[in-house]
């Protein structure tokens, strides 16, 4: 986290290790691209590697402390421009930011609940996952490709692997939710690398279809 917030682009690049990110750049010099990653544990490597690509939008939440709302878009934003999108101005200036500047990054991994169009249950590590389908609307609206990103911890070296995957194969005359399971199984690959550092803190099966009980309720026994 210290490295990720205050460390140096040639730090970073000394500790962290990259798979495709040369062709992600080249890829950006001739497409809008949609980069998507989810909440690691090494979230901050991978925010520092997404900045280093290139100009972007991207969105974060507020936090608390407005200190460290402060710190944290600094540290996202150092590296590149970044036009910062705070949660509550909703998806429009994304769409804006990524049609005119090129790149969108975004971590919609999060539970928000069933919402009925906006989400759909996707098989996740073989258990149903509210999913929300804002990233294949994206995509598809501003004409964009769809990379996934995530980084590992390599505990024997100390050091970092941040993967970019190539362009996601999607079809857009499919519907979102069929789009949407490509995005995951990609994303589900990369986290299948390392994944005890994956934020499961997070409890991502909290939304449950057709009413079935959480696996996070409390469960009393006579």
């Amino acid at each position: 986290m210290g490295f990720s917030l205050w460390g140096s682009a040639r730090m970073i690049r000394k500790y962290v290790s990259t798979e495709g990110f040369e062709a992600h750049q080249a890829l950006l010099q001739r497409e809008k691209v949609l980069l998507i990653a989810w909440h690691q544990t090494t979230l901050e490597v991978t925010a520092s590697m997404m900045c280093l690509t290139g100009p972007s939008v991207a969105m974060m939440n507020t936090m608390k402390n407005p200190l460290m709302t402060w710190l944290f878009k600094r540290a996202r934003s150092r590296f590149n421009y970044v036009d910062m999108v705070y949660r509550d101005q909703g998806l429009r200036p994304l769409l804006k930011g990524l049609k005119n500047i090129g790149q969108c990054v975004i971590i919609p991994d999060e539970d928000f609940g069933a919402r009925g169009a906006n989400t759909v249950f996707l098989p996740f590590f073989a258990v149903q996952r509210a999913t929300l389908v804002m990233p294949a609307k994206l995509a598809k609206s501003a004409g964009a490709k769809v990379v996934t990103c995530g980084t590992r911890l390599i505990a024997e070296t100390g050091k970092y692997v941040c993967t970019f995957s190539p362009p996601l194969d999607l079809d857009n005359e499919a519907d979102d939710a069929v789009r949407m399971q490509v995005i995951n199984d990609s994303l589900e690959a990369l986290l299948k690398q390392a994944p005890e550092q994956y934020m499961w803190t997070f409890r991502w099966f909290s939304s449950r279809p057709g009413g079935e009980p959480s696996p996070y309720d409390v469960v009393t026994t006579k």
